[in-house]
Parts: structure tokens; C-alpha cells; sequence
């Protein structure tokens, strides 16, 4: 009989996280597990489509913020239909997620709970973690994929290490062993031939810091005329960026080429130079692997 799992994830916007949850379900075993997801705010509707396609059922309980007068009904509520659909294992990804995810599956009875962390806590204020401390005592694991994260969980919050689990972010290879060549790259962004290409893949969010990357297109360009930056990704400030580096007189060199699974392909197969961009540390501990 499978077990029935409940992941519970702070939104289905689009971003690392939530990608690699659609591609740890994309691979899931469904004779042992019946996993389902459980959202808290905003929807990316090409993950609700795939999820669909997988014939994996996903709900929402809005959970906006954690200090509102109603929270303890949300987390009843959340409670309330994870112990309707029968949850055997609920797994947790984000920070609210943990949080309410946590206490609502024990509220549940769910006898096991799994948390998630991906970053070192660069946002947490000074009551995150009393109250991280508290939550951690609940949850029977936490996987993280770095050493550095499982690291900084076990000073700053003392979770001891045998309940640190560390899972590293997998990516794909190209299906069917095809590598993705420069030439289709470069035929895809309609740039030309002779451009050496710079790669840039993360969403577009004031904490990425792409803005500041766009402000040295220009000085870059003076000493390297023959680059040509490639931004794959979407996000809220998009536009902005564009009439940025418009204003700025560089937007020729600079293709916005969305999520094209064919770019992010090439530039995280390092064939040619990338930028890992954060403002906040959230990839430094990729970077120590």
C-alpha cells in the first residue's frame, strides 16, 4: 500500500525551490508514494499544469503571514485537511511552510514530518530563530542540500547533526545524452556568430541584483566588446530591468531570454562563463560544494 505524502509549500510562484519539488515529483515512484501538494500563496500556473499531468492533487490554504489574527484557524484548517486526506509523511519547503506546515501536521497525528531548508537564513530577524528552535523540535528530519546549511542549522539553532540530512540539487542531462551546442544557442537569441556568451540564470527579483549587473554591461563592453550577456528567467521586475538597461544604452547586448530549459541547460553545463547572481547569500553554500 503507498503511503500518502503531503508536501507543503510556501507558494507555486516561479523559482528553485519549487522547481525542484515539480522534479522530485516528476520522478516519484508512485507504487510506494501518493504524494499531493499543499500551497500557501501564489500560483504558477505551468507548475499546476504539470502537477495535473502527473495526476498529483494540490491545494491551497492562503497563508499570507504568520502574526494575523486568523492564523489559528488557517492552521486548523490546514490541519483539518491533512487528516481527512489520511497523511502518513508531510515534508515541508519554505519558511512559512515550515512553521505552519509543522504544527499542522502535528496537529494532524501525521507520524512523520520532514522539514527543508535551501539558504543560511540571511532573512531571518532575531525572533526567527527562538521560534525555528521550537518548530525543529517537531520535525523527525530536516533535509538541506549543502554541508554549509546543515552547518549553520546545527550553531545557530542546535539541531543536532543525525537529524540533518543533506540531499544535493540535482540536475538534469540533456535528454538522450544530446549535448546543447553554442551554434544553437546563438541561433536561438539571434546573436551573432563571433559573440562570446555570459550567463545569468535566475528569476528576476530585487534580491538577485541584476540591476547591478546591468550597470557594469557598460564598462564591461568598453574593455570586452564582443560580449553578449544571456539572462534566462522570468519575474516581477522584468520590464524594469529592460528599460534599465535600455536607458543605459546596452540593451543590444543583453538578450531577456526567459526560461528556455535549452539555455539553462547550456550555462549550468559550464561551457561557457556564468554568473551565480544574489545580493544576500542565499548560493554561497552551492558555491562551497
Amino acid at each position: 500500500m503507498s503511503k500518502n505524502i503531503c508536501y507543503i509549500i510556501d507558494n507555486l510562484h516561479t523559482g528553485g525551490m519549487q522547481h525542484q519539488l515539480v522534479k522530485l515529483l516528476s520522478h516519484m515512484d508512485m507504487s510506494i508514494y501518493n504524494p499531493s501538494v499543499c500551497y500557501l500563496s501564489e500560483i504558477n500556473t505551468d507548475y499546476l499544469h504539470t502537477l495535473n499531468e502527473l495526476r498529483i492533487k494540490s491545494f491551497p490554504v492562503e497563508i499570507l503571514k504568520l502574526c494575523t489574527p486568523n492564523i489559528l484557524i488557517k492552521l486548523l484548517s490546514l490541519s483539518s485537511k491533512l487528516r481527512k486526506a489520511d497523511i502518513h509523511i508531510a515534508h515541508t519547503y519554505g519558511t512559512h511552510a515550515h512553521i505552519v506546515g509543522t504544527l499542522a501536521a502535528r496537529f494532524a497525528g501525521i507520524p512523520i514530518v520532514v522539514g527543508s531548508r535551501r539558504d543560511l537564513g540571511v532573512k531571518f530577524t532575531k525572533l526567527h530563530y527562538p521560534v525555528y528552535r521550537f518548530i525543529n523540535m517537531f520535525v523527525d528530519r530536516t533535509m538541506v542540500n549543502s554541508n554549509a546549511i546543515k552547518h549553520a542549522i546545527k550553531c545557530t539553532e542546535g539541531m543536532p547533526y543525525d537529524k540533518l540530512e543533506v540531499v544535493y540539487n540535482g540536475v538534469d542531462k540533456p535528454a538522450g545524452g544530446k549535448i546543447v551546442e553554442r551554434s544553437s544557442v546563438l541561433q536561438s537569441l539571434g546573436v551573432d556568430e563571433g559573440k562570446d556568451l555570459i550567463g545569468v540564470v535566475a528569476n528576476f527579483h530585487l534580491w538577485k541584483g541584476h540591476r547591478y549587473l546591468i550597470d557594469a554591461v557598460k564598462d564591461i563592453l568598453n574593455k570586452h566588446p564582443n560580449l553578449h550577456f544571456v539572462l534566462v528567467g522570468d519575474g516581477p521586475i522584468k520590464n524594469k530591468l529592460v528599460t534599465h538597461a535600455s536607458s543605459l544604452g546596452v540593451l543590444h547586448a543583453i538578450s531577456f531570454a526567459g526560461t528556455r530549459m535549452m539555455l539553462w541547460r547550456y550555462f549550468l553545463s559550464l561551457k561557457s562563463v556564468y554568473f551565480l547572481l544574489s545580493l544576500k547569500v542565499f548560493q554561497t553554500p552551492y558555491l562551497n560544494q
